[in-house]
């Protein structure tokens, strides 16, 4: 099983800032940044078993994972080398669900491979027959470049999951 942790995922992404690079005559960032759909976590999950269900454009997803105190999160399913990673076929695309939830926040990525988001989504955090958090969504995406002017477009939406006090 694969284990995160929060701190080592920041220093990852504090890791890939804007060096820059030069692609095609242009000087383009090296900025970091999600595609697709964020669904930022506000609230706190205490320690325990979850399960995520993500309902995307009427493609049912479910992965399971256990968050530690000290907040270290672990998959349980999908078992494949325990990454907290969902991809299912909807239609003739490939749709990708990111879990990066922890006990202190996170987020739930989900984007289709050619970079857009779904435009109906469901998320749910269930803690065994508890439902945690449940929120439908039609995401308002927007394109931009963050890397530069000619340097890539990339749409995405960001939208809040708020997980009440328990």
């Amino acid at each position: 099983m694969m284990r995160r942790t929060l701190p080592a995922l920041l220093a990852l992404a504090l890791s890939s800032g804007a060096t820059g690079c030069l692609t095609a005559g242009l000087n383009c960032t090296d900025i970091g940044f999600y595609s697709g759909l964020v669904v930022q976590m506000t609230g706190n999950l205490p320690a325990g078993s979850y399960e995520l269900y993500i309902t995307a454009d009427g493609k049912a997803m479910v992965t399971e994972f256990d968050l530690t105190a000290d907040n270290v999160l672990t998959c349980v399913r999908p078992p494949d080398g325990g990454q907290c990673v969902i991809e299912a076929d909807i239609g003739d695309r490939r749709i990708r669900v990111v879990n990066e939830l922890f006990t202190t926040g996170g987020m739930v990525n989900v984007y289709y491979l050619d970079g857009s988001g779904p435009a109906d989504i469901k998320v749910q955090i269930n803690q065994g027959a508890t439902v945690v958090a449940s929120q439908a969504y039609r995401p308002d995406y927007t394109t931009s470049e963050p890397n530069g002017n000619g340097c890539g477009d990339v749409t995405a939406a960001q939208v809040t999951l708020e997980v009440p006090s328990r």
